[in-house]
């Protein structure tokens, strides 16, 4: 998957849906995210929170109606799969630096937001 195109898609996607999905998220689609790699990668790494059933489930029909448009994008493309990486960040992680993002009609942008505790 290309994510910036992907999630800017599933964004829409969920909108369309009346839902929204904020996480932080890591491995190779931040990366893209941030603009230091420009690659596919296979899937969209969310370490917080934990995605809801209503999330999953969307995200679910969203890769079955991509892959239906010949893209290969796998059922679980969006993923807890590092999750327990949150067992060891520094207290207080959440309340630090933190990269926020949105998705526009044209684009996708990032941007890093500081937070205080």
């Amino acid at each position: 998957m290309q994510p910036i195109e992907t999630i800017r898609l599933f964004d829409a996607f969920l909108s369309e849906r009346g839902l929204r999905f904020d996480a932080v998220v890591v491995g190779g689609t931040i990366l893209n995210l941030l603009g230091i790699v420009s690659r596919p990668t296979k899937d969209c790494d969310v370490v917080s929170p934990t995605i809801p059933p209503s999330i999953a489930d969307a995200s679910r029909v969203f890769a079955s109606e991509t892959r239906a448009r010949g893209e290969a994008l796998a059922d679980d493309w969006l993923n807890n799969g590092p999750i327990s990486i949150i067992d060891v960040l520094p207290a207080g992680w959440k309340f630090g630096s933190r990269l926020r993002s949105r998705a526009r009609p044209s684009r996708y942008a990032a941007w890093a937001e500081a937070t205080s505790s």
